[in-house]
């Protein structure tokens, strides 16, 4: 009798150990969801770009019609914003996190500037698109569909808010950007 109780005592131990642990691997993210989605194009590379929400807020689908081939100093600029919601239309959101890559070296694996959360869960995403996986990119219909949030694992020191995510996708001039996708989010970390 005394044994048995022993193993019961045991295996509730290991149990709730194991499920322990497991909480404390779900503690350790938040998650995300979309609110909006805004886009716009340089009509001379592209033209259309949207990215279409879905109910759940945490799968959107980007349709991406490119009419030629687009340069290979193809830069991404990804923004990531504290959502203010003072009355002060002066006041500005702070900058949260901010990285600038090249993309023929990102879809080429040659970079590693762009780290933590996102570069496994960008990775991991664009093998599952439709988008091209090398340079140069040619004129054609890219598709991104159920590009999913709960992929994303969001550090717990985010504070839990909305965001503003700007995504810009230009070739860098000696003075000046040229632009040719804008992507705006409004996101909301819990």
């Amino acid at each position: 009798m005394y044994i048995r109780n022993a193993i019961a005592t045991l295996k509730l131990i290991l149990i709730s150990h194991v499920l322990i642990s497991e909480l404390k691997i779900l503690e350790n993210y938040k998650t995300i969801n979309f609110l909006k989605a805004e886009t716009a194009v340089n009509n001379f590379y592209v033209r259309s770009y949207r990215m279409d929400i879905r109910r759940d807020q945490r799968i959107a689908d980007i349709f991406v019609e490119v009419i030629r081939q687009l340069p290979t100093n193809l830069t991404l600029l990804v923004t990531l914003k504290l959502k203010t919601t003072g009355k002060d239309p002066q006041q500005r959101s702070p900058t949260m996190f901010q990285a600038e890559f090249k993309v023929c070296d990102f879809l080429t694996k040659k970079n590693a500037r762009l780290s933590g959360f996102l570069l496994p869960f960008l990775r991991k995403s664009i093998a599952k698109s439709q988008f091209p996986k090398g340079c140069p990119i040619q004129a054609g219909n890219y598709t991104w569909i159920g590009l999913n949030l709960e992929e994303l694992k969001i550090p717990k020191f985010l504070p839990s808010s909305q965001y503003d995510v700007t995504v810009l996708t230009f070739t860098p001039k000696k003075m000046s950007k040229d632009l040719l996708c804008n992507l705006h989010l409004l996101t909301e970390v819990k």
